[in-house]
């Protein structure tokens, strides 16, 4: 089961996660969640617009994913807190290659159209991420050319990265981002 849940969720990133975002900070995007179900990608005149309610900073490590409709990315902080966030497409393999390393991340609240929770609902989504000189920013304009090929060849270290329900840590954050 566990492989046919991370199947979906590959597809659902290749089929319609949003180009991160860029240094300056827009107040409104079109919706960049990526659904698993293998549904045509949005026509964008019928997307409503997202919201974006305030960027914060954090550091941590990224300890795994948490699969649910979405792949979230689950950062333990300095204090042992941690928290789960939606990714821009392509994080996954950039956060895989620097498991358990130092981060330092920022994230958009970001009031989304979710079709899964019924509408539009307020997330935490990753907007960039640094793992010491690297920026996420600068590796995916090497790396977006050839996403296809990149995520059928971290596929495995996907899912060895991604937690099973049991460990998958309870969120310390007031805002959930689920």
């Amino acid at each position: 089961m566990k492989t046919a849940s991370f199947a979906l969720i590959l597809l659902g990133l290749l089929a319609g996660c949003r180009a991160p975002a860029t240094d300056a900070e827009p107040q409104e995007t079109t919706s960049s969640t990526a659904s698993i179900e293998a549904a045509p990608p949005a026509d964008p005149a019928q997307t409503a617009p997202e919201t974006v309610r305030e960027t914060k900073s954090l550091t941590g490590e990224f300890i795994g994913f948490e699969a649910g409709d979405y792949l979230h990315a689950v950062i333990r902080q300095p204090d042992g807190k941690t928290e789960s966030f939606f990714l821009e497409r392509g994080m996954e393999i950039f956060l895989v290659n620097h498991k358990n390393q130092p981060l330092e991340l920022a994230y958009q609240v970001v009031d989304a159209d979710i079709p899964e929770a019924g509408g539009v609902m307020t997330i935490e989504r990753l907007s960039s991420i640094r793992a010491g000189d690297q920026t996420f920013a600068d590796w995916w304009k090497t790396a977006e050319p050839s996403f296809g090929k990149l995520l059928d060849e971290y596929q495995p270290r996907i899912e060895q990265a991604t937690l099973a329900p049991e460990e998958v840590p309870v969120e310390d954050s007031e805002n959930q981002s689920q």
